[in-house]
């Protein structure tokens, strides 16, 4: 695998795509699993998710950029798959307050490309509308920085960071600011209003998605006889 490029662009740390789908690591999930599977949207990126969400260290920074160079290790279509995944998860368990509380926002511009992609586009204006709770909708990847937005106060103050806890403040992160409280529960109504029918993700938008690009996430039979043989175990 080549080394994956870290570069900056508008102020934020991006990496480099792999150039091959040789380069990107092999997270596919068995077809027989696929097949089995009721969510397939969950499925397919349970894996991929568990590698991004690996922790090396306890140092911020550096967590976020090894987190970020993972998910750049992937095929494209779990790059497109797993933020969407993730953001589902958490809108449907509490809605944009808990998403933007919690980690798996860090991947929101990617989430935001991936419903264009998918074909959720009012479901990306109705993200997007929900980040403009943050200047400019720049998101921080730094919780800290992220919960004393959500707060409307300074990251000062807050309670102070203890030991080598990454998420000290855990306990601040029911108080919101009641406009932007105001603005994530009427993006909650306006998800719900988009997230259905035709256009629901995770039944209809995902699989189909998945399925148009099912080399990215599925092991088919004919690839394992493949790499047996490359092995020489049959």
């Amino acid at each position: 695998m080549k080394q994956v490029i870290r570069v900056c662009e508008d102020g934020i740390w991006h990496y480099k795509l792999p150039k091959t789908k040789s380069e990107a690591l092999d997270l596919r999930i068995e077809r027989s699993a696929y097949n089995s599977a009721k969510d397939k949207c969950a499925a397919v990126v349970a894996g991929a998710i568990a590698h991004i969400w690996q922790q090396e260290t306890n140092i911020m920074e550096r967590l976020i950029q090894s987190t970020e160079m993972r998910l750049y290790q992937l095929s494209r279509g779990l790059q497109v798959m797993v933020p969407i995944v993730q953001m589902l998860d958490d809108i449907e368990a509490g809605g944009f307050l808990r998403y933007f509380r919690g980690d798996n926002c860090w991947f929101v511009f990617k989430a935001v490309e991936g419903l264009k992609e998918l074909g959720a586009g009012e479901q990306a204006k109705v993200l997007k509308r929900a980040m403009q709770a943050f200047p400019n909708a720049k998101v921080p990847r730094r919780y800290e920085r992220r919960l004393a937005m959500l707060q409307g106060c300074e990251v000062r103050q807050l309670k102070p960071l203890m030991g080598l806890d990454l998420h000290p403040l855990r306990g601040d992160s029911e108080r919101c600011d009641p406009k932007i409280l105001a603005r994530f529960r009427k993006c909650d109504v306006d998800w719900l209003n988009a997230d259905r029918g035709k256009a629901a993700i995770r039944s209809r938008l995902g699989p189909r998605f998945i399925e148009a690009h099912l080399d990215d996430f599925v092991r088919s039979i004919v690839s394992r006889q493949t790499e047996n043989q490359e092995f020489g175990t049959q």
